[in-house]
């Protein structure tokens, strides 16, 4: 139920769940500063879950900033929608001790990708600190030319509609960075990536799923921090919207994750294994003769490889690649899957 009230209201210490949503053309929305926020939450230390929908708003200039730091014990669920100033401040005035879920969307601003996740990296701990014992088992990271979601879940069954993103209100947790003046290339999504990585405990997540509306998306996948976090993934869907949209015959260069797999086999990226765990790869909307050959290569080579796992399935959807083709897969995997026309799908193995 949505109803004004105003922030300075006295609210019963024994409310446990807060949320807070400013809409564009309420007053509330120029008198609910820091302050405002600081004293409100001060005052509801039994709070469970927080929820802050661009409710947090910059001093004027005339105004001090408080450094009183305000302590939840109890919070369990905090999600916030603001932009990258708000959203810095409010982590940094908060004493959190776990999250068992965290979904944070910041607007850039004029902040660095690094600057933003070390600040927010105590909200990321708090996460960490809560799942230690139930850990992250699958993660979703999607790109976009001035936007990266990454969204994390505790179970394995988040990934079943083809297509479609996974429901993100399943996930327990979610950092989206984005804004006009973010431009997310190679360099500036590995950083985002190895920040958001290096505060979360992913040494658990065996599904991992990666979208991209650009091209190449993934080449995030070299980085060795990153590979050595991931090393316990069997599952891996990559999906470039990007290709989709171009003509067969322009694309020349295998996948990322593709070349770095083939790679792999003579050439580990700073000595590291490149999934360890691989049981299946699933490739959606692929065109690239490329990809194809040099996925049957690294295939064929991993089998001799000591220290990994044999690759046991492979899954085609969209991807145009004749029955040759798939049959050449078939002679290297136990299980290839793949949707010969709409509507259709031919399982060979």
């Amino acid at each position: 139920m949505n109803v004004p009230l105003p922030l300075d209201l006295l609210f019963p210490s024994s409310v446990v769940d807060l949320r807070l949503r400013a809409a564009s053309d309420s007053d509330i929305i120029f008198r609910c500063t820091r302050g405002h926020i600081l004293a409100l939450l001060d005052r509801l230390p039994r709070l469970q879950v927080l929820e802050l929908d661009n409710t947090i708003h910059h001093l004027s200039l005339e105004s001090t900033e408080s450094d009183h730091l305000v302590s939840l014990p109890l919070l369990q669920s905090l999600r916030v929608i603001a932009g990258a100033s708000d959203s810095m401040w409010l982590v940094q005035h908060l004493s959190l001790r776990s999250l068992a879920d965290l979904h944070i969307t910041v607007a850039q601003e004029s902040f660095s990708p690094k600057a933003i996740c070390t600040a927010i990296r105590p909200a990321f701990a708090a996460f960490t600190q809560a799942h230690h014992l139930d850990p992250l088992q699958a993660l979703h990271v999607r790109t976009s030319s001035n936007r990266l979601d990454i969204a994390g879940w505790n179970t394995l069954d988040c990934f079943e509609n083809r297509y479609v993103p996974p429901n993100k209100e399943t996930s327990v947790f979610e950092f989206v960075l984005t804004g006009p003046l973010l431009h997310v290339d190679m360099d500036v999504q590995a950083v985002i990536l190895e920040e958001t990585f290096g505060s979360l405990d992913i040494r658990g997540v065996k599904k991992l799923r990666h979208w991209s509306e650009k091209e190449y998306g993934e080449t995030w996948l070299d980085r060795s921090s990153i590979l050595e976090s991931l090393s316990a993934v069997e599952d891996v869907c990559i999906c470039d919207d990007s290709l989709a949209r171009m003509a067969p015959t322009s694309v020349r260069r295998p996948l990322p994750f593709v070349d770095y797999l083939s790679r792999s086999v003579t050439r580990l990226p700073y000595d590291t294994t490149f999934f360890p765990s691989l049981r299946r790869i699933h490739l959606v909307e692929v065109y690239s003769e490329e990809s194809f050959d040099a996925l049957l290569f690294a295939l064929k080579q991993r089998k001799h490889q000591r220290g990994v796992r044999t690759v046991e399935e492979v899954e085609f959807e969209g991807c145009q690649l004749g029955l040759s083709v798939i049959e050449q897969f078939n002679e290297v995997v136990e299980k290839v899957i793949h949707d010969m026309y709409f509507g259709a799908e031919v399982e060979l193995g």
